[in-house]
């Protein structure tokens, strides 16, 4: 294998960002040290892919599409630098590995950063991997046989932590404005529960984490690493799983409801709670407080429901989800929260039909559109879409769904797409995709809109290209999809509408992990359950998708 180690290091130091100007003292350095996955394991320099020609260097915006700067060198040269570039903000540097043929076959990239007159130099780690794979995250650990640096994968932090296991699934993660991913709650299944029912838990967990992609370390929010002890202010009220958390502003997330252990069993709480990162540690997790200071609580409590933040009005719409009357009690009914004032409804607004394990999107209007879901008996095939505080009945779905997709298409206002999902409680999935708009009538489908697998239990990401991909996901009888399934939206007037194809293959096949766009560009799954050695077990590490 080639090393390609003097080459990175010289090319990244010397790269600089300035302003027009002859002040020397004005010039802002970037430092980036590559490392890689390949083959199964890391390695501490660029690793030696076997059609590797060029080096590409590009400076984007990636809200824009914009290229601000490039600089392609060959790989042999050893040396070479950006060219000079004005000060930036929400920039990103791509380390691209190109062939003969000017084809992209391995990156990586940095998160996004803005350059400011003044500032220390940055520094970066910036991880490689061949397009279209899955690999560990790295961090750096030390080795406790050789006590020298090595690379291995991330995983949840455990100081300060009394629990041996901090594998997870049933949590939620969020991004951060400055690129850092927040992880809240979820639990460490005992025995997997039955797709319309409740999981059984050894533990569940009351943690904030926040990972870090520039070092690959995740951090508890309780931990205080001046006393080397937990804080016990900077964590949830009660651990909980099958929660929600959403995003109401900068670094400031709500998390309703879910399932907390009360006398051995899983039962849904009303809670709300404020996770504010702009405030002082000791304040960042709070209780959501009236002007009075008596505690918001939903109206009913909740698990496995949605939460949507309506930015029209700064309010969040609680809907749906399993109640606390059964483990299979579906609510028919939705709840506002005013986020701006603190405050909760009087009373909870009628849903058109009873759901849990829904789908909620957030239409460019402000309108919540409720897809599929179950109720007590039920698959659902039913929509609705939540305005004001009304809900309407929108068009039904050929199949009936839950643990699907739905999103709108890039340039297709008002259009809603599902993909894939349960088609009932055995866990037979189905492949299919449907359409539909607002008060267009039912959905369209077609037998050959279809994904190349079936898969229920999905997540999906959009790319800065309007992509989607669609990970995970099982079928009856059959382990978690490993793959990637990569979706392009070439409009309803073309046959079929979506361009399929899959990618990768995970390091570990996931069941129920999250997954979150990073602003460096890759997906970054955290957690979840997998077969291990013929045993389910949650798992605490990370692994990365490069698109």
């Amino acid at each position: 294998m080639k090393n390609y180690s003097t080459f990175i290091f010289i090319i990244l130091i010397l790269s600089l960002f300035s302003a027009c100007t002859d002040d020397s003292t004005d010039l802002a350095k970037l430092k980036v040290n590559v490392f890689g996955y390949s083959d199964g394991e890391f390695t501490p320099t660029l690793p030696g892919y076997a059609d590797a020609s060029k080096i590409s260097l590009k400076v984007t915006e990636p809200a824009t599409g914009k290229l601000i700067g490039e600089s392609v060198f060959d790989i042999t040269d050893g040396s070479g630098k950006l060219p000079s570039l004005n000060f930036e903000e929400n920039i990103r540097l791509d380390f691209n590995v190109l062939d003969a043929g000017d084809e992209v076959i391995a990156s990586g990239a940095t998160p996004t950063f803005d350059v400011t007159p003044g500032q220390s130099p940055l520094d970066f780690r910036v991880q490689v991997q061949s397009v279209g794979t899955f690999a560990p995250f790295g961090s750096i650990v030390i080795d406790r046989e050789t006590n020298g640096r090595r690379y291995a994968q991330s995983v949840f932090d455990y100081r300060g932590e009394s629990k041996s296991w901090l594998g997870r699934m049933g949590h939620q993660a969020a991004i951060l404005s400055d690129g850092r991913v927040l992880v809240v709650g979820g639990g460490d299944p005992a025995v997997p529960g039955e797709l319309g029912g409740s999981t059984t838990f050894r533990n569940l967990y009351d943690d904030v984490q926040i990972f870090d992609p520039q070092t690959g370390y995740f951090s508890n929010l309780d931990y205080d690493d001046a006393t080397s002890e937990r804080l016990n202010s900077e964590k949830l009220k009660d651990p909980v799983v099958f929660h929600t958390l959403t995003k109401i502003g900068e670094d400031r997330f709500i998390v309703t409801g879910g399932y907390t252990k009360k006398v051995d069993q899983l039962r849904p709480v009303n809670t709300i709670q404020i996770i504010d990162l702009n405030q002082p540690v000791g304040e960042r997790v709070k209780l959501m407080l009236a002007s009075d200071g008596s505690s918001v609580t939903l109206l009913r409590g909740r698990a496995h429901h949605t939460a949507s933040f309506r930015q029209t009005d700064n309010k969040l719409i609680v809907a749906g989800g399993v109640g606390p009357a059964s483990p299979t009690e579906a609510l028919k009914s939705f709840e506002i929260i005013d986020v701006e004032n603190n405050a909760a409804g009087e009373d909870t607004f009628t849903l058109k039909f009873a759901r849990t394990r829904h789908v909620a999107t957030v239409l460019a209007d402000g309108t919540i559109w409720l897809s599929g879901g179950i109720d007590e008996t039920n698959i659902l095939k039913t929509t609705e879409s939540i305005s004001g505080d009304s809900s309407t009945e929108e068009g039904k779905m050929k199949t009936g769904r839950f643990g699907h997709v739905a999103f709108v298409p890039t340039d297709a206002t008002g259009l809603l797409a599902v993909v894939g999902g349960f088609t009932d409680l055995d866990g037979t999935a189905t492949d299919s995709y449907e359409f539909a708009k607002t008060g267009r009538g039912d959905f369209e489908a077609s037998a050959d809109w279809v994904i190349p697998e079936a898969r229920g239990g999905i997540d999906g990401v959009k790319l800065d290209t309007g992509e989607v991909l669609i990970f995970g996901g099982r079928t009856k009888g059959e382990n978690s999809q490993e793959s990637v399934v990569r979706l392009t939206y070439l409009g309803l007037s073309n046959e079929p509408p979506f361009e399929t194809r899959k990618q990768g293959k995970q390091v570990d096949t996931r069941t129920g992990p999250t997954v979150t766009m990073l602003t460096s560009g890759r997906v970054l799954l955290i957690g979840g359950s997998a077969v291990v050695d013929g045993n389910s077990v949650a798992l605490d590490s990370a692994e990365v998708f490069n698109p």
